[in-house]
């Protein structure tokens, strides 16, 4: 559907229907969707008033779950652009916000003077809202790590907004749905899915109390696997919730059979922030208590292929691609990156894979974890699993010499435990990879480092290290030409 008006609009339209229904329901208060929408619209009062309008960015800074709904609705009245405001916002320069608000529960920025949302805003005011909203105008600033590990910035539209929302609502029924975000309630996860659960008039459970969760009678759970692991952890209960939907990383069989004990079904999905949820595996326990997958795409068309472009078959391995209405159509500081990614219209999002017997989908890897020596193809993250085995490694990363015109060779950073012998640890390294893969795969060097690079993903951003390694380099020519 075309958006003739603003999601802010939509959400008021579904409270004028359903005035008195529960929209956020914790331990010390419950609120309706008639409340919220009064409040969304007492917020974006507030804003216009200090000067917000079409032309205005709004950073907003908050860990309370009623004013983040309530400021992103009343952006989308505005017609305002918004964007989180944290610390990769203002490190990496990109946006300039006009605007910073942020709740009471969290500190503000002395890079920044912080207009703060208190008790006052939430009383009516003579300022009407006159704003004209286009649909299709930039709106959610969001950002991704990609593959670089660079944070690279791009922007929903409402449109785009709309659509995420809609291709999630199998998971919000109407009236039914009681939903438990573990996200934080500032992150791309928890925007797609609140308005997902808003416009289709669902309930939130505002609480860290599992035991709650069960009075409220909540139905989904969604977070990413080490949330969800983190919030499980030690409990048990004679109850399963209806379902627990994890993303952002591989879930092991370990962690799967841990969440199947609570969980009716475990929906374990995959997508980007370029794509939103494109696709999702079913878990659940067969009558013998085995774990059963069944794999189904996401409002989007997915496929695995091979080199030249042609349908995997089950078993093989190969790069993936998406295409859906609602992806991204580029991003603001990575203008070239996207004509990398996005090809004849598909998003390719670096990851290998390969399908299962039951069409589930089965990650493998990413391509930046296949490092290409001279034409021969290394498993990069085979290599820093053996580098880790050995006493004395916490962590390893290994990555394709950057320096040019030398030739291929692999190399490593390695994060030493305390009082570890290094030269000999890096000796007992070496001998472990040649035992295990062959001198070929065996970095020639490995180098000492306080900590690996990682992307915002918390796995290894192998670029970076080549980037640190040649800043390495550098620095140390630069001190031989001093002295």
């Amino acid at each position: 559907m075309t958006l003739s008006r603003s999601l802010g609009e939509l959400f008021g339209a579904v409270s004028a229907q359903n005035p008195d229904f529960p929209v956020i329901i914790a331990e010390n208060f419950v609120l309706s969707y008639r409340q919220l929408w009064d409040l969304t619209q007492n917020f974006a009062a507030n804003m216009q008033e200090r000067g917000v309008d079409r032309t205005s960015l709004i950073a907003v800074n908050t860990q309370n779950m009623t004013i983040s709904l309530a400021t992103l609705l009343a952006s989308t009245l505005l017609g305002a652009r918004y964007v989180v405001a944290n610390k990769i916002l203002a490190d990496s320069g990109v946006l300039s916000p006009t605007h910073f608000f942020r709740s009471e529960d969290v500190k503000g920025s002395d890079r920044a003077d912080f207009i703060t949302i208190d008790d006052s805003w939430s009383q009516g005011s003579a300022v009407p809202i006159t704003a004209t909203v286009q649909p299709n105008d930039p709106w959610l600033f969001l950002h991704t790590s990609g593959s670089t590990g660079t944070p690279k910035f791009f922007s929903l539209s409402q449109q785009i907004g709309y659509d995420r929302a809609i291709a999630a609502k199998v998971d919000f029924v109407s009236q039914k749905t009681r939903y438990r975000p573990l996200h934080k309630v500032n992150s791309r996860p928890f925007f797609v899915r609140g308005l997902s659960a808003l416009l289709n008039t669902c309930t939130f459970v505002d609480s860290d109390n599992i035991a709650f969760w069960h009075r409220a009678g909540v139905t989904m759970v969604s977070g990413s696997p080490a949330q969800a692991s983190g919030t499980f952890t030690g409990y048990k209960s004679p109850h399963k919730f209806p379902i627990l939907e994890v993303s952002g990383a591989k879930v092991s069989d370990k962690q799967l059979k841990k969440f199947l004990k609570l969980f009716d079904i475990v929906e374990v999905t995959y997508g980007a922030s370029e794509t939103s949820k494109s696709f999702a595996n079913l878990c659940s326990l067969d009558t013998d208590g085995e774990i059963a997958i069944k794999g189904s795409p996401q409002e989007s068309m997915f496929e695995i292929v091979d080199v030249s472009g042609n349908p995997c078959v089950i078993g093989e391995t190969g790069k993936v691609r998406i295409k859906n209405r609602y992806m991204i159509g580029g991003y603001l500081n990575a203008p070239d990156s996207q004509k990398e990614l996005l090809i004849d219209g598909w998003y390719y999002p670096g990851d290998m894979a390969r399908w299962g017997e039951h069409n589930e989908l089965i990650i493998l890897n990413r391509t930046d974890d296949i490092i290409n020596l001279g034409g021969v193809k290394v498993d990069a993250l085979l290599v820093d699993l053996i580098l880790q085995s050995v006493e004395g490694i916490s962590k390893a990363a290994c990555f394709k010499n950057p320096k040019p015109n030398i030739p291929d060779e692999l190399l490593a950073f390695v994060e030493f435990e305390p009082l570890t012998h290094r030269e000999e640890c890096i000796y007992r390294a070496k001998q472990t990879c040649q035992d295990v893969l062959g001198i070929y795969f065996t970095p020639q060097r490995i180098h000492a480092i306080t900590e690996i690079p990682l992307n915002e993903k918390g796995t290894v951003n192998r670029v970076a290290c080549q980037e640190l390694l040649m800043d390495r380099i550098q620095r140390a020519v630069e001190s031989t030409d001093t002295v």
